[in-house]
Formats: structure tokens, C-alpha cells, sequence
């Protein structure tokens, strides 16, 4: 019976480990994917303001809250 548990225990001490490694690589592909969104973003902002087709475009409120709803967005 100790035996047993100690199996049990052992495995799901991995299987914690196993989902942290997991978790923790899920964390990496957001922050990178948050981190293209957000260059991509700026580009095309900075591309729009010098050809000034829209004005104001670059202003950093509205900049940030676009950047926002993009990450949103990618993490559904």
C-alpha cells in the first residue's frame, strides 16, 4: 500500500512538472506573439503617419488601446 502511494505521488509530482513546462512555454508564444503584434502595429502606424494619410493616426492612447484590443483578439 506505501508503495503504491508513493507511485502516486511520484507521478503526480511529474505530471505537475510536466504542466508548468507546458504552462510556461505557452507564456513564451503569447509574449512573442503580443511582441509582433505590437511591432507589426507600430510599422504600419509609423508607414500611415509618414504618408500622412490619416492624421493623428500615431498618437499614443489611441496606439495603445488598438494594441490592446489586437492582443485580446490573439489570445482567443
Amino acid at each position: 500500500k506505501e508503495a503504491t502511494k508513493a507511485r502516486l505521488d511520484k507521478i503526480e509530482k511529474r505530471a505537475k512538472e510536466q504542466a508548468d513546462k507546458y504552462q510556461a512555454v505557452q507564456d513564451d508564444i503569447k509574449k512573442i506573439l503580443d511582441k509582433d503584434i505590437e511591432t507589426n502595429y507600430i510599422l504600419t502606424a509609423y508607414r500611415l503617419d509618414k504618408s500622412k494619410t490619416t492624421p493623428n493616426f500615431f498618437d499614443s492612447d489611441t496606439l495603445k488601446k488598438d494594441i490592446d484590443k489586437l492582443k485580446n483578439i490573439s489570445s482567443m
